[in-house]
């Protein structure tokens, strides 16, 4: 009887015993994924704050000087905006641009994904990478039994009221209109005309803002490229323009007969650039 007492008690003592072991070890390994967590966090907050903009896009539209010419690269996510503050335990909410058009959210997770280079971002996941002082966000989308990776490069630090084609703006006008022209008026006086990236614009008549068209979801009058000044107002202008070179070439634009098609008018204004900015 005292024999089967004793073997009572210390199996009882063995289970309690197990029990409290694996409860350190879920501890720890909670504890040791929340460090992980927060170093990742800590490390990623400055890198990924700000607007991205899809690399291949921009450096197209560049080259080729021309958003319409650059459309077949406006596929998926082309635009993502993170705000860093406020991250609620491991997840931040990322507010992101399909096909230019098409605002979404996603969610990243600041934890190790599939790739041991990146972390779950949605559907797919989402790394990093710094060269010469520069870094890439990378889009990893896993196609075909292998990763396809996509990169991004920083427009902005921060967008105003969220504004999801401020950083494709912003690099468009950059690296096609900023800068100060030489433009001759009417009257035969030169002046000058000063184009920002910001989207402003000053010495062109009465414009104040200026907008590059880059947006053609529309399967009507998008063959031409458009740049529009004093947008959403009543003095809004549009213009279809062509770089040669140095030049900004602005002409009247209209549609065809059944309104399929823009159609380019006469030359209106050429502004001659002294500098770009």
């Amino acid at each position: 009887m005292l024999k089967n007492f004793i073997y009572a008690i210390a199996c009882i003592f063995l289970v309690v015993s197990c029990k409290s072991k694996a409860d350190r070890v879920n501890t720890d390994q909670v504890k040791s994924a929340d460090n992980q967590t927060q170093s990742l966090i800590q490390n990623l907050k400055p890198i990924i704050q700000g607007v991205w903009v899809k690399r291949d896009y921009i450096e197209k539209v560049i080259k080729t000087q021309s958003p319409v010419q650059a459309n077949d690269k406006v596929i998926g996510i082309t635009t993502m905006h993170f705000n860093s503050a406020p991250i609620n335990g491991d997840s931040l909410v990322a507010r992101v641009s399909y096909d230019n058009h098409e605002a979404g959210d996603v969610i990243l997770k600041f934890k190790n994904g599939k790739n041991p280079s990146a972390m779950p971002f949605g559907e797919n996941e989402l790394g990093y990478s710094t060269q010469n002082g520069d870094t890439t966000l990378i889009l990893y989308q896993y196609y075909n039994k292998q990763w396809v990776l996509t990169p991004y490069v920083k427009a902005l630090k921060q967008s105003a009221g969220n504004d999801l084609q401020e950083g494709i703006n912003y690099l468009i006008n950059k690296g096609l209109i900023a800068g100060i022209y030489s433009f001759t008026d009417s009257l035969g006086k030169i002046k000058d005309v000063t184009f920002n990236a910001d989207g402003t614009v000053s010495g062109l008549l009465n414009f104040k803002r200026y907008f590059v068209e880059n947006s053609f979801e529309s399967k009507k009058m998008n063959n031409l490229d458009q740049i529009i000044f004093n947008m959403f107002t009543s003095e809004e202008k549009p213009y279809t323009f062509k770089i040669d070179n140095n030049t900004l070439n602005l002409y009247q634009v209209k549609a065809n007969a059944d309104s399929t098609l823009l159609v380019r008018g006469k030359l209106k204004y050429q502004l001659l650039r002294k500098l770009s900015k």
